[in-house]
């Protein structure tokens, strides 16, 4: 979208071309109310012209001064506010949302021993919670493309800082690696170490598997959203996909980002059978902006509040992973009421690239 100074020169060009207000509108897609108010201005300067004739040509070469100068102050301005803002939105929902307690699935750390003895029946819940996983989502195309390719069956893994990494098979199966996709669980201890890097999940490609953080998920629709992000990334090594190797934050890296985020935007739809879309569109209408940092710079708390009560309250741990997938959401739907086509995909590639960088992490994992 065009900054403020853009459009103003575009009403004034279509105003000088006669075009009417309704046609301005419709043409740019703004509220007639925006055209009428710059025509009041074009005409009050039109007169003033008129009346004053050559007399303030200089005054007039300061005055257009100023009008390039002025919006490029105010914006940089405004860079420093939006992300002051976004901070303060994304926390404020962190802060007055109820957390679930209990957020660790674990007590104590895998360890020992023992482990086969005491921890079985944990091994099989988070096993079993992977095969619910598969149901919940199995109809959306995009996942159905990933099952046809990689199948559905999940070998279990479990880290433990004292023994490494160990796979386990349920109690009621026999350990057979050959092609399951492997997901490897952690508790508190594992969370720090060199190889989880402080990472809820995340796709390690040196291990061949995706490490998830063994937490009480309060919503598994959202365990779902978090999961599939890290199974697509797998995919796409898997499929030697460029973006898989690209640098840190360059386009070809960035846009798998944006498909992965894409994909558990899809996954909260299904799961919320569409009324998650509806109240994106809804938000992103609702705010008149002339570019994305304007449009998230009118965000408040109110707005990720109604997106949030359409889940279970999660966890402190997930809460900030909510907020940014509220805000990619928003931004991705905002763009797409604007632009279309390549145009669209470079938009969005560069709004996740502005929230990465401007707001850190900004999802459960990093590649």
């Amino acid at each position: 979208m065009a900054n403020k100074s853009h459009l103003e020169t575009e009403i004034d060009r279509l105003l000088v071309a006669r075009q009417t207000v309704r046609q301005i509108a419709s043409s740019l897609g703004i509220p007639r109310l925006v055209v009428e108010e710059r025509k009041k201005q074009h005409v009050a300067r039109i007169r003033a012209r008129r009346s004053l004739g050559w007399a303030f040509l200089g005054l007039t070469a300061i005055v257009v001064a100023l009008a390039i100068e002025v919006p490029h102050l105010y914006r940089s301005f405004e860079q420093d506010s939006i992300i002051e803002e976004l901070r303060k939105t994304a926390l404020s929902v962190e802060q007055d949302k109820p957390a679930a307690t209990s957020t660790w699935l674990v007590s104590e750390e895998f360890q020992g021993p023992q482990l086969l003895a005491i921890r079985a029946g944990q091994i099989d819940q988070l096993a079993d919670e992977l095969d619910r996983s598969v149901a919940r989502v199995e109809e959306i195309p995009e996942i159905q493309a990933m099952i046809a390719k990689s199948g559905k069956k999940f070998l279990v893994s479990i880290f433990s800082p004292p023994n490494g990494i160990m796979h386990i098979a349920k109690e009621s199966e026999a350990f057979d690696p050959a092609g399951k996709i492997e997901v490897t669980f952690f508790g508190p201890a594992g969370f720090n170490t060199p190889i989880v890097q402080g990472l809820y999940l995340s796709y390690q490609s040196g291990f061949g598997s995706v490490f998830v953080a063994a937490l009480r998920y309060p919503d598994p629709r959202w365990f779902d959203a978090f999961l599939w992000h890290e199974l697509l990334h797998r995919q796409k090594h898997l499929d030697h996909a460029a973006s898989a190797t690209a640098p840190f934050l360059s386009d070809v890296w960035a846009s798998e980002e944006v498909q992965g985020h894409e994909l558990a935007r899809k996954i909260l739809d299904h799961h919320t059978r569409q009324a998650y879309s509806r109240t994106l569109a809804e938000i992103a209408r609702n705010k008149w902006a002339w570019s994305l940092k304007n449009f998230l710079r009118q965000l408040r708390a109110r707005d990720l509040e109604s997106l949030e009560d359409l889940f279970v309250p999660g966890s402190k741990d997930e809460s900030r992973f909510r907020s940014s997938q509220y805000l990619l959401d928003l931004s991705f739907v905002w763009l797409k009421q604007r632009q279309q086509g390549q145009k669209l995909i470079q938009a969005k590639i560069e709004a996740y690239r502005l929230l990465a960088t401007k707001l850190g992490r900004i999802s459960p994992s990093t590649r």
